[in-house]
């Protein structure tokens, strides 16, 4: 059944539907339904025409401050931590499913940089903000696109789903931070409107400086290499986490 509703066809509806004005009128309902924070919005729920200008919202800068620790790296999203751990070899095990790095990346040589290191998997849901921003200052080595349909990346998506983290249109960027050290930060895209919108131009990226944004709830995968960076105490799995706060360090 998901497979049938998740077609290209039901997308375009919906994201037709989220732009439209109408749905304007939609926004207090899915205020309430996905118990939205929206508290550090720039603007008021009512100032916004549609329910997909809604979604992308941006927040009050002073909202969100960047962790200035000395090889810090931030969250890049508002979003729970879903799992995190080590890399077995080349696999990574979120709610009982296993991914390998070479269906995640869809590039040998990118794969090898991460082999038995660690990663992290952040989850947005629908009622959280919904931009995105770099994790450290770095170098853009590469960044491009995979995957098709998506299907949904929340606790029941990820346990049941057909692998969605490999599956799901996701867009893979490589970066090398300014401690010299590599980055994998993949998002991916959620059920029906899985558009991912890259707001950023050019190939150098500040810590906490905007990158893009998810058209609703979506995921991210942040991978690290072989002893090259660690989680405080503070990051355990099922915490919610605000964009900017400290979430590893480069050693």
């Amino acid at each position: 059944m998901i497979w049938v509703l998740n077609s290209p066809s039901v997308s375009l509806v919906l994201m037709s539907l989220a732009k439209s004005r109408i749905s304007k009128y939609m926004i207090p309902f899915y205020r309430r339904w996905f118990r939205a924070n929206d508290v550090d919005s720039k603007h008021g729920a009512e100032a916004f025409e549609s329910l997909h200008e809604y979604f992308i919202r941006e927040w009050k800068e002073e909202a969100r401050p960047v962790d200035a620790t000395p090889h810090a790296v931030i969250s890049p999203v508002d979003g729970l931590v879903k799992q995190m751990g080590d890399i077995n070899h080349d696999k990574i095990h979120v709610k009982g499913i296993s991914y390998s790095l070479q269906t995640l990346l869809n590039d040998e040589d990118m794969e090898q940089r991460y082999l038995n290191g660690k990663f992290i998997v952040l989850y947005l849901s629908p009622g959280d903000y919904h931009r995105i921003y770099s994790p450290v200052t770095a170098k853009i080595l590469s960044q491009y696109g995979i995957g098709g349909r998506s299907f949904p990346v929340n606790k029941w998506g990820l346990k049941y789903g057909r692998s969605p983290i490999t599956s799901n249109f996701r867009i893979v960027t490589e970066l090398l931070d300014d401690t010299g050290g590599n980055i994998g930060f993949v998002k991916v895209g959620a059920m029906w409107v899985n558009t991912i919108e890259i707001t950023h131009e050019g190939m150098h990226l500040n810590k906490g400086e905007e990158v893009g944004y998810f058209s609703f709830g979506s995921a991210v995968v942040l991978l690290f290499p072989l002893g090259d960076t660690v989680f405080p105490d503070t990051i355990v799995e099922n915490r919610w986490i605000r964009s900017g706060e400290k979430l590893a360090l480069k050693r």
